[in-house]
């Protein structure tokens, strides 16, 4: 055993929390929505956002399985579904040995039954909706494609009836902040895994943004509270609550529930970001 081995070992043993097994898979930066709280928002709009090639998506999965023993990967994009070679990328995952194999997805594509079992076939058994707001208005108006909460809901029926594993996340803006007890009751009654609660926060491309304007909080203290309220409510209703991206200090009571960076590494849904 050499020095480094020797350190993980004995991190491991004096720590307990290893650092998930989960490695995510980027395949570019393409999508077939335009949300306003997007963190590639203008590189969409003014049509620079570029997708991997086949060939480098295949060379993220064999890195990850093979260099890093990674046992399950999660695609992610921009929109992964776009690609017309997906079902082949999910069935080369499952090849390498992933044991799970998950998606991140607006649900567009998967409102056809067809595709879903398609995936489900290929090996994808694990889905991560992003679902903004039970309201069709406040959803649509988020993405800013009509229908587009109509195919998701048709999307998430699909997988339930297929028997898949799903969860949600939602990002949280200043529209759909206040009506998050309804929100969050549509979801519940989806039976998901968990729900993801994840504050807006712009990326470093789109700080000064104007297009994420409309979507700004007032305060941490508004949205945290408002946060609060919604943990306190439902917590104990769905099997797993978090809350992305805010200050434990916004969220006194419910610090158990916040998963920033540090947190996230050691969650078994969340990746390492090797």
């Amino acid at each position: 055993m050499n020095e480094v081995e020797h350190f993980v070992y004995l991190n491991r043993l004096l720590h307990r929390r290893v650092i998930s097994p989960r490695m995510i898979c980027y395949t570019g930066f393409k999508c077939n929505l335009r949300c306003r709280f997007c963190y590639y928002l203008e590189s969409l709009e003014c049509g620079n956002a570029e997708n991997r090639t086949v060939s480098q998506i295949r060379r993220q999965l064999w890195v990850g399985r093979m260099i890093f023993g990674k046992t399950r990967m999660e695609f992610t994009g921009g929109e992964p579904t776009i690609l017309a070679e997906f079902p082949e990328l999910v069935r080369y995952a499952r090849e390498l040995g992933y044991t799970e194999i998950g998606l991140i997805t607006n649900g567009l594509r998967m409102a056809n039954p067809d595709y879903c079992r398609e995936l489900r076939d290929a090996g994808l058994n694990d889905l991560l909706f992003s679902f903004h707001s039970y309201d069709p208005e406040i959803h649509d108006w988020l993405t800013q494609v009509p229908g587009s909460h109509a195919k998701l809901t048709e999307a998430v029926r699909n997988v339930r009836e297929l028997g898949m594993s799903f969860r949600f996340n939602s990002v949280v803006t200043s529209a759909n902040c206040n009506v998050l007890d309804p929100h969050m009751k549509f979801l519940a009654s989806q039976e998901p895994k968990s729900i993801n609660l994840i504050v807006f926060n712009p990326s470093e491309e789109t700080t000064d943004y104007k297009s994420h304007d409309p979507i700004r909080f007032i305060s941490y203290d508004e949205i945290g509270a408002r946060l609060s309220e919604a943990v306190a409510a439902w917590r104990d209703k769905v099997p797993v609550l978090n809350v992305r991206f805010i200050p434990f200090c916004f969220m006194k009571g419910y610090e158990a529930h916040v998963r920033d960076y540090w947190q996230a590494i050691y969650e078994a849904k969340e990746w390492d970001p090797i």
